[in-house]
């Protein structure tokens, strides 16, 4: 269909879609990227190449569609958050903690992603920057009782066990 229309880049949309419809993500693929740059929406285009790249395993494509989409989308915090998510599941913790932070930044009322950027200066003990997190994520949302448990542990870890005392 699209070689009757070769100058259709919305056609090689459409088709690339049926295809991810179709769960063969490596045709999808293909034909979204040839589409893409002239798209209506190359926001939700890039996005759609970049979960479709994590359905295939190609970490660094998926990256490299989020890093495009950064430059088209208003919705920088939620695409900082998923690339932070795709660093840390490679374990490059600090590229993690730098998109986390940076979409902390956009979206400083996201305490779930306070508690995100915590567990890892945790990870790297570095207890006093998790315990800022967790401060913060409490200032958002005081209903999250447990993360005083987490800073209990953090004071403990810390060798400040009278600290960790007021916690529990």
């Amino acid at each position: 269909y699209s070689s009757l229309y070769p100058d259709s880049r919305e056609t090689d949309l459409a088709i690339g879609q049926l295809y991810a419809e179709k769960k063969d993500y490596e045709n999808a693929l293909v034909y979204l990227k040839k589409g893409a740059g002239h798209a209506r929406d190359t926001c939700s285009v890039f996005f759609l190449i970049a979960d479709l790249c994590e359905k295939t395993g190609q970490l660094q494509e998926q990256i490299r569609y989020l890093k495009m989409a950064l430059e088209e989308c208003p919705q920088t915090a939620v695409i900082y958050q998923r690339m932070g998510d795709l660093h840390a599941r490679a374990g490059d913790v600090q590229e993690a903690l730098k998109n986390y932070e940076r979409s902390f930044d956009e979206n400083p009322r996201n305490a779930g992603l306070c508690e995100t950027i915590a567990l890892l200066y945790q990870k790297q003990q570095l207890y006093g920057k998790a315990e800022e997190y967790i401060k913060r994520a409490l200032e958002i949302d005081p209903g999250r009782i447990l993360l005083y448990r987490r800073l209990a542990e953090l004071a403990e870890q810390s060798g400040e066990t009278p600290r960790a005392m007021e916690y529990y």
